[in-house]
């Protein structure tokens, strides 16, 4: 299963966006910041 960085919470545009782009099952990581998000892809 992929995880899928989002800034925001669960419930965001930002979650409902990845669910929709991605048609697979996503575990969906939640992040503050977009700082944190590029963080995350960094690792």
């Amino acid at each position: 299963m992929k995880r899928i960085a989002v800034q925001g919470i669960v419930g965001s545009f930002h979650e409902d966006a990845a669910l929709k782009y991605f048609k697979e099952k996503i575990k969906i990581v939640e992040c503050k910041s977009f700082t944190s998000v590029c963080d995350l892809v960094d690792t």
